[in-house]
């Protein structure tokens, strides 16, 4: 456990970036996730604080961590190594259930777009994903996918090739 954050300050990122990891945390819910991506969460500066904050829904319980300087860093890294990531602003005032007319139950993808204002319906990670582009989201990075002794970046249409 870290050392506490001595800070007079309060306040929520204005700006969120979204991980999509390309694996589960277990193989079952890999199956569950069907798709290219298999599990989303999010992370955001909140600047009167100067700290981070870190939010990640999972199956069987929900981990929101306060970080800042190198322990920031480090699970920056460890968060968006294997992922892609995209950035978008946070929405606020948005309706009683941005999923539409019925409340969606609270798994990564719904979660994640709770916590941002997204009006969100998307289930699975990669539908997901698709929303957030819809919604004005940028990408910040794209998973590399490990070929042999070789890394690429993944070449689905409109990405780039880059050997490293």
């Amino acid at each position: 456990m870290g050392q506490p954050i001595l800070i007079d300050a309060s306040g929520s990122p204005t700006r969120w970036l979204i991980v999509f990891d390309l694996h589960a945390a277990t193989w079952w819910a890999s199956l569950i996730a069907l798709g290219r991506y298999k599990h989303a969460r999010t992370f955001g500066h909140v600047h009167a604080c100067d700290a981070w904050l870190f939010y990640d829904c999972q199956f069987f319980h929900t981990t929101i961590q306060v970080a800042r300087g190198e322990e920031a860093r480090r699970l920056i890294a460890e968060w968006t190594a294997d992922a892609d990531v995209l950035a978008i602003d946070a929405r606020l005032n948005v309706g009683r259930w941005a999923s539409g007319w019925w409340p969606m139950p609270l798994i990564c993808t719904t979660a994640v777009a709770r916590l941002i204002g997204l009006p969100c319906c998307a289930l699975r990670p990669d539908a997901f994903r698709r929303q957030c582009l819809r919604h004005g989201a940028t990408i910040v990075q794209i998973a590399r996918v490990r070929h042999g002794a070789t890394d690429h970046y993944d070449q689905r249409p409109g990405t780039r090739k880059a050997v490293l």
